[in-house]
C-alpha cells in the first residue's frame, strides 16, 4: 500500500523533527491495517501562533489524513510532543479503516470518536511504537478523564453538545468495555458492528445479540443516567453489565 507523506501547501513548514517522526510513524501504523493497494496521503501543517503551547488537530477521510500542529511548542522535540504526535496519528489511522467499512454519517460521535481512541491503542502496539504498559496507562487516562465528566452529570446532553472529553474519553471507555465483554479487540468488534448496524435501527439488536442484554442496558444507563454520585464504581459496573 503506497503511503505519501507531504507538507500541506501554503502553510509554514513544520520543524524537521516533527515531519520526519510523523512520516516514519505513519508507515508503521498503516502497515497492520488492511487497506488494499490504494494510496493513502498524509499532510502535515503548522500554525505557529504567538504562544508556546502544544496542540494539534487531525482529520481523516477514506484515503487521507490531515494534521495541523499549533503553537511554538513544536519547535523543540520533547517526550510530550512526540507522544501527542504519535497518539493523534494512530487515532486518525483508525478512522481511515473505520470509514472504509462503515458510513458513519449518522453515527453518534461517542461511538465514532470512541472507537478511534480505543483502536489507536491496539495500532500503537501492533506497530511496536508502544508497549502493553503504555496502552494500560493510556486506558487509565481515558477512565480518569471520563470520571471527571461523569461527576458533572449525565453524559448524553454534553455528548449532543459536542463535548470532546465526553465523546473521546467516555467513548473509548465504552468501546473498550464492550470489546472486553465480547472477548475480542475493538477492531474485530467494529467489523461486526459495521456489518450489522448499516442503519441506525440495527445497533440495538446487534448490541443485545453480541454483548448481551445486561451489558447493552448498562451501556445505555452509562450514557443517560446521572452517575455523578459514584463515577468510579459506574465504570466498574458498566464492565460487569450491572449498571
Amino acid at each position: 500500500m503506497p503511503v505519501v507523506a507531504q507538507l500541506q501547501p501554503g502553510t509554514p513548514t513544520p520543524p524537521a523533527w516533527a515531519f520526519e517522526a510523523w512520516a516514519d510513524d505513519a508507515e508503521r501504523l498503516l502497515a497492520p491495517v488492511d487497506l488494499g493497494r490504494e494510496e493513502v496521503t498524509l499532510s502535515l501543517a503548522w500554525r505557529q501562533g504567538a504562544s508556546d503551547h502544544l496542540d494539534l488537530y487531525g482529520e481523516a477521510e477514506r484515503d487521507r489524513v490531515m494534521v495541523t500542529l499549533e503553537g511554538e511548542g513544536w519547535q523543540a522535540e520533547s517526550a510530550r510532543a512526540r507522544r501527542l504526535l504519535r497518539q493523534n496519528l494512530a487515532h486518525e489511522v483508525a478512522h481511515i479503516a473505520q470509514l472504509r467499512r462503515f458510513d458513519s454519517a449518522f453515527e453518534p460521535r461517542l461511538l465514532h470518536e470512541g472507537y478511534a481512541e480505543a483502536q489507536s491503542l491496539e495500532l500503537l502496539i501492533l506497530a511496536r511504537l508502544w508497549s502493553n504498559a503504555d496502552a494500560r496507562r493510556a486506558r487509565l487516562g481515558f477512565e480518569q478523564r471520563c470520571i471527571e465528566k461523569l461527576r458533572e452529570g449525565p453524559l448524553l446532553p454534553r455528548m449532543e453538545a459536542g463535548d470532546r472529553q465526553v465523546t473521546y474519553a467516555c467513548g473509548a471507555v465504552l468501546w473498550l468495555a464492550a470489546a472486553d465483554r465480547a472477548g475480542t479487540s475493538p477492531e474485530t468488534l467494529h467489523r461486526s458492528y459495521a456489518e450489522a448496524a448499516a442503519w441506525p435501527w440495527g445497533l440495538g439488536s446487534w448490541a443485545r445479540a453480541t454483548l448481551g442484554r445486561e451489558f447493552t442496558r448498562s451501556a445505555w444507563h452509562f450514557v443517560t443516567m446521572d452517575l455523578s454520585h459514584a463515577p468510579e464504581s459506574a465504570i466498574a459496573a458498566l464492565r460487569a453489565g450491572q449498571l
